[in-house]
């Protein structure tokens, strides 16, 4: 059985703008370092503001759709993870008559690893674009491959003194398909 504060709730009202956080919201935020989504500010602005990839925003648009639709809820699994975790959860989300859509993100479990230090200089960064999956967090190497987080670190190097490389944010295929299948 999870805990309260193995979850986070919040809502979306018709507009898609983000009208509630619940009080574990603030703590999540202070565990993956991301300040910058604290609660008061985040609060109505919409949430595809914080959502980086076209391919993660056009599922997020499919979601809604459906929920707010067949006003049945969704449910499936993710991976969030933190500076010194992997964190594999499961999201239900609901709909109001409203319009509004509920999320409820609960954590199911998670394994320690090793943080990874990155140096403190401001290191220059090379024209290569690595794409993550915002689902599973495996990061694209090659055409079709996709891999674990620190093995792309330790094959790549990407925290030696040569320049780092830049992130772009997609959808693996595998989840794609797996989250597509879910809703049929």
């Amino acid at each position: 059985m999870q805990s309260n504060t193995d979850c986070i709730r919040y809502t979306i009202d018709r507009q898609d703008c983000l009208s509630s956080v619940d009080d574990n919201w603030d703590r999540f935020a202070v565990e993956n370092q991301a300040g910058e989504i604290a609660a008061k500010l985040v609060l109505h602005k919409p949430l595809f503001d914080f959502i980086a990839d076209a391919e993660t925003k056009e599922i997020y648009r499919i979601l809604l759709e459906r929920v707010r639709v067949s006003s049945e809820s969704i449910r499936f699994t993710f991976r969030c993870d933190a500076p010194d975790r992997r964190r594999y959860m499961e999201m239900r989300i609901s709909s109001d008559t409203d319009g509004s859509v509920h999320f409820h993100s609960c954590l199911l479990r998670q394994e320690s690893r090793e943080s990874m230090l990155v140096s403190t200089r401001q290191p220059e960064h090379t024209d290569k674009i690595l794409n993550i999956c915002s689902w599973c967090k495996q990061i694209q190497q090659g055409e079709n491959e996709w891999v674990e987080v620190e093995d792309v670190v330790t094959s790549l190097g990407l925290f030696e003194d040569r320049g780092l490389p830049r992130f772009s944010h997609g959808v693996c295929p595998d989840c794609k398909q797996s989250l597509l299948e879910s809703l049929k």
